[in-house]
């Protein structure tokens, strides 16, 4: 993963003993790259504070276990803007990414189709454009697949039918039928 050049590099909270630096400083990049100090509510994040404290941060660790994992972000309707950065697949023991809602834009980043843990993703509600990427299929655990009212086109990649973990696959459109997805779902 190449760190952007348009995503500027920001500095980590000084005490963050609480959970690898890498997702530190991913989290710290997010709220860069999509208009952070604009969100909905932004509490706790890039304070001096451990990151399991900023808002919509979940983290799991076994009991008296000095170092916590961030297992799922939720954003969720929280005034996001812009690209979404691909250093989140850098983040591999999250099990659900949840940002609909938001005004996210771009591709959506093939990285996270790649985390190792995933289980829900779920983008419903955004402008992400282009079309469903290939590497879906690298997301051996994924059981809730949700880009609805997005402005996705083009055919489903075959490679789709190739998660068997997936349950729910949320591609619909309730607002003018901004998706156009064309084909047959495989």
């Amino acid at each position: 993963f190449a760190t952007s050049s348009t995503v500027p590099q920001v500095a980590m909270p000084s005490s963050e003993a609480a959970v690898p630096s890498v997702d530190a400083a991913v989290l710290s990049q997010l709220y860069v790259a999509t208009n952070g100090p604009s969100w909905t509510v932004k509490k706790e994040w890039m304070s001096e504070n451990s990151t399991c404290t900023w808002y919509g941060i979940k983290c799991e660790g076994p009991p008296m276990f000095p170092v916590l994992t961030i297992t799922q972000i939720n954003l969720n309707n929280n005034g996001l803007k812009g690209p979404l950065i691909s250093e989140l697949g850098l983040m591999t023991h999250l099990t659900g990414l949840y940002m609909k809602e938001q005004a996210l834009t771009g591709e959506f980043p093939s990285e996270l189709f790649s985390l190792p843990a995933i289980i829900d993703l779920d983008f419903g509600l955004n402008s992400f454009d282009g079309t469903l990427p290939t590497e879906v299929a690298n997301s051996l655990t994924m059981k809730i697949l949700a880009f609805n009212d997005n402005l996705l086109t083009g055919e489903l990649p075959s490679e789709l039918g190739l998660v068997s973990s997936l349950e729910q696959l949320i591609l619909g459109n309730s607002i003018n039928g901004r998706n156009r997805f064309r084909g047959q779902i495989p």
